[in-house]
C-alpha cells in the first residue's frame, strides 16, 4: 500500500469554512459553523484520498521572520472575528481526539511548516496532498506533491501538480514565487513592483524565467516597464523572499508521528455530541466501517434546523448561485436579506465583480442600484468603479475623506469645479454659499446656477443646498433629492466626476463625468 500524506492548512480551511457556512451554535452557545465545515471537508478528503498519514498546520500569533524583514508584512489585514477565534481551540481539541498530528511553531507560518513536512514526505517517497485555500501553496506542487485548492467555500477542491500547473499557466510551480515578487500580494501586503500586474508578470517570466535573470537583462527592456523594474529591483527581490515558502523549518517531527487511523471513536463521538453534529456521526461510522457504543440520538440546535447537512446544503446552494451569477440581474434572484453574514460578504464581492464587467452598462447599473433596498450593499457596489458609456473610461469612487479633510474655502472651490465640469442636466455655473460642518456632514447652500441656455436662476428655483454625508453627495431640490457618487477617473488624480446612482421620479439621465483639474 502506498504511503499517502495529507497536510491541511488549518487556519486557511477553518477561515474558509467560517465564511462559507451560516451561523451555527451548540446548546452552550459556542459558535460551531467553522468546526463543522472543517470536519465535513476533512471527511471528504479522507474518503477520497485515503491517507495513511495526516497533519494539520496552524499559524501562531507571534511575528514571523517575514515581519522582521518587512515591518508592514500583512499590515491592514482584518482582525479574526471573535465568532471564528473562539472555534480554533475546540477544533484543535477535536483533532486531538482523532489523534491527528497538528503542528505550529513560533516565528513561522503554517505555510512554512507545510513546505517542510511535504518535503519530508517527498524524500521518503510518499504521495503528498496539501489542502489549503491559499494559492501560494501552488509553488509546492511537484511530481510527488499535489496541492488541493479549495473552491466554493470548502465544498470542492482543484488539483495542482507539476504538469497541470505547467499546462494551465505555462510556468513552473516555483515561478509562482517570482510572479508574486513582481505583482505583489494585497492580502499579505507584499509590495511587488508598482504597476506590474499578473499579465505583465507572466509575460516577463516566460521570457526571463526568474526575477534575478530579469534584473540582469533590464537593458533589453523598453519604455515604462524598464523604468519600473530598474527602480524597484530591490523591492522585487524582497517581495520574492517574502513570498517564498520555507522548507527547512526547525521542527522536530518524524513521519511515524503523522500516522492516521489510531483513535478512539467514542471520544470523537462525544465531541460531536458536545458540538451538536448529529449528521457527522453516521459519516464517521461509514468512514471507518465500524460500530460504536455511542448510538443515542443527539439534539441539535442550529438555527432551528434538525439536520446540519440540510443547513450546509442550503449554504452551498446559495454559494453556488452567487458564484455562478453572470450578471447583476442573475445575482438579484438570490434574496440578499435571507443570507447569513458570510454569504452577504460573498454576495457583495460578486456584485462588485459584476459591476466591473464591460457588459454592465452605466444605465443598467443605476437601475440595479435603484432596486437594492439594503444600503450597505448599495454603498458597497457604489464604492466600486464604473464605466462611462460615452467615453469608455473607468471611474472609481472617491472616498469623501478627500473632501471632508478640506477647509471650507477649499471645499467650496473644489466642489464648484467638479459640479461645473459635470454633465448634470440643466445645471451649470453654480454659485455656492459658505460650507458648514456638523459632525461628519457638510452642508453647502446653492445661491444660484445657470441652465444650459446660460440663463441664471436664483436659489429655490431647482436646488437649494448640497449635503455631503455617508459616502454620498445629495442635491436637495424642491420636491426630491438627487444622489450622486463622487468619482475619479481610474489611475488619474486630476479628473473627477459625479455619477447619479439612484433614481427618483423626474430625475435626469446619464453618467456625469468631468475634466476638472
Amino acid at each position: 500500500m502506498e504511503n499517502t500524506l495529507i497536510i491541511i492548512d488549518g487556519n486557511s480551511i477553518i477561515n474558509r469554512a467560517f465564511y462559507a457556512l451560516p451561523n451555527m451554535s451548540n446548546e452552550a452557545g459556542l459558535n460551531t459553523n467553522a468546526i463543522f465545515g472543517f470536519t465535513r471537508m476533512m471527511f471528504k478528503i479522507i474518503e477520497e484520498y485515503k491517507p495513511t498519514h495526516m497533519s494539520v498546520a496552524f499559524d501562531k500569533k507571534a511575528p514571523t521572520f517575514r515581519h522582521r524583514e518587512y515591518a508592514d508584512y500583512k499590515a491592514g489585514r482584518k482582525k479574526m472575528p471573535d465568532e471564528l477565534a473562539e472555534q480554533l481551540q475546540p477544533l484543535k481539541d477535536l483533532l486531538d481526539k482523532f489523534n491527528i498530528n497538528r503542528l505550529e511553531l513560533e516565528g513561522y507560518e503554517a505555510d512554512d511548516i507545510i513546505g517542510t513536512i511535504s518535503k519530508l514526505g517527498e524524500e521518503n517517497d510518499f504521495k503528498v496532498y496539501i489542502v489549503t485555500g491559499d494559492k501560494d501553496a501552488i509553488q509546492l506542487a511537484s511530481h510527488k506533491t499535489t496541492t488541493l485548492i479549495t473552491k466554493k467555500g470548502v465544498a470542492d477542491v482543484e488539483e495542482y501538480d507539476y504538469d497541470s500547473v505547467l499546462e494551465r499557466y505555462e510556468m513552473t510551480p516555483t515561478q509562482f514565487i517570482d510572479l508574486k515578487g513582481l505583482m505583489g500580494d494585497k492580502s499579505d501586503n507584499i509590495p511587488g513592483v508598482p504597476g506590474v500586474g499578473e499579465k505583465t508578470g507572466i509575460k516577463l517570466l516566460k521570457q526571463y524565467s526568474s526575477i534575478e535573470n530579469l534584473i540582469e537583462h533590464t537593458d533589453e527592456l523598453k519604455g515604462s516597464i524598464k523604468k519600473k523594474i530598474e527602480e524597484n529591483k530591490d523591492l522585487a527581490i524582497m517581495s520574492k523572499r517574502l513570498a517564498t515558502i520555507i522548507r527547512d523549518v526547525p521542527i522536530d517531527v518524524k513521519l511515524d508521528d503523522l500516522k492516521y487511523g489510531d483513535y478512539n471513536k467514542d471520544e470523537v463521538l462525544d465531541k460531536f455530541k458536545e458540538f451538536g453534529f448529529t449528521s457527522l456521526i453516521s459519516k464517521l461510522l461509514d468512514l471507518d466501517g465500524g460500530e460504536s457504543t455511542v448510538k443515542q440520538e443527539i439534539d441539535i440546535n442550529i438555527q432551528h434546523l434538525d439536520d446540519a447537512d440540510e443547513f450546509a446544503k442550503k449554504a452551498e446552494e446559495n454559494a453556488q448561485n452567487i458564484a455562478s451569477a453572470d450578471n447583476l440581474d442573475d445575482l438579484l434572484k438570490t434574496n440578499y436579506s435571507d443570507l447569513s453574514d458570510a454569504e452577504k460578504e460573498a454576495y457583495k464581492n460578486k456584485a462588485i465583480q459584476l459591476a466591473h464587467e464591460p457588459t454592465t452598462t452605466s444605465e443598467k447599473l443605476r437601475e440595479i442600484l435603484g432596486r437594492i433596498k439594503d444600503s450597505g450593499l448599495r454603498i458597497a457596489i457604489k464604492e466600486s468603479f464604473y464605466e462611462d458609456t460615452e467615453t469608455g473610461k473607468k471611474y472609481e469612487n472617491v472616498k469623501l475623506d478627500e473632501l471632508n479633510n478640506l477647509t471650507p474655502e477649499q471645499l467650496k472651490v473644489k466642489l464648484k469645479n467638479i459640479i461645473d465640469d459635470s454633465n448634470i442636466p440643466d445645471f451649470r455655473d453654480v454659485t455656492l454659499g459658505e460650507p458648514t460642518k456638523s459632525g461628519e456632514k457638510w452642508t453647502i447652500p446653492i445661491t444660484a446656477y445657470k441652465d444650459k441656455q446660460g440663463n441664471e436662476h436664483k436659489i429655490n428655483v431647482k436646488y437649494k443646498q448640497i449635503d455631503i454625508v455617508d459616502g454620498e453627495i445629495l442635491f436637495h431640490g424642491k420636491q426630491d433629492i438627487q444622489i450622486y457618487a463622487l468619482q475619479k477617473e481610474k489611475n488619474n488624480n486630476e479628473k473627477y466626476g459625479l455619477m447619479q446612482y439612484k433614481y427618483h421620479e423626474g430625475y435626469g439621465k446619464g453618467d456625469v463625468t468631468s475634466n476638472n483639474k
